[in-house]
């Protein structure tokens, strides 16, 4: 079991990490959005760890990967690092999170590696990355990323660019 939790204030997340381990879950997953205070999610993850939790912290390479936000997580105790990663070709990833957030992506997955602590891949399922699946998962691979999430953009309608037609999803979920 596993909880995803955006990052707040530490009184507002206290009592949910409490809660958390009072009901038995026993992971949880911060959500780093732009614009979420570094200070927040280290003392998110110090509090989580703390109580107990295997805690991951969850964003784009470029918020991940900003000052010494990733150093501070290491010492907080984070158990793993999930970055946004929609493809190994950066002209499909770029659009999606932002430019520059590819390279960002990388490197956030190296500097996690040499820290010791888990890397993970989310990949967003959209027409373009779905293409390309079999070769991202070879270069996050090729990377020493040996877990990954997936999640779909997905619309009710057959073809929204660039999110998959909900008649899509059982056919990327069977490539998956």
């Amino acid at each position: 079991l596993t909880a995803d939790l955006p990052v707040g204030p530490p009184d507002q997340i206290r009592p949910l990490i409490d809660r958390l381990w009072e009901v038995g879950i026993p992971h949880v997953v911060f959500s780093m959005e732009a614009g979420t205070r570094a200070d927040h999610v280290v003392r998110a993850v110090e509090r989580a760890g703390d109580t107990g939790l295997i805690t991951g912290v969850r964003g784009r390479g470029l918020e991940l990967g900003a000052g010494n936000l990733l150093n501070d997580l290491a010492t907080a105790g984070i158990d793993h690092v999930s970055v946004y990663y929609a493809a190994h070709r950066r002209d499909i990833h770029d659009p999606i999170f932002g430019v520059g957030d590819h390279v960002a992506a990388e490197d956030v997955i190296r500097r996690v590696r040499s820290k010791e602590i888990t890397p993970v891949a989310e990949i967003v399922l959209v027409d373009a990355t779905l293409r390309e699946l079999e070769d991202t998962l070879q270069a996050l691979n090729a990377q020493s990323v040996r877990n990954a999430g997936f999640w779909a953009l997905a619309e009710p309608t057959e073809t929204t660019v660039p999110a998959l037609g909900a008649n899509a999803l059982p056919q990327a979920a069977a490539r998956v």
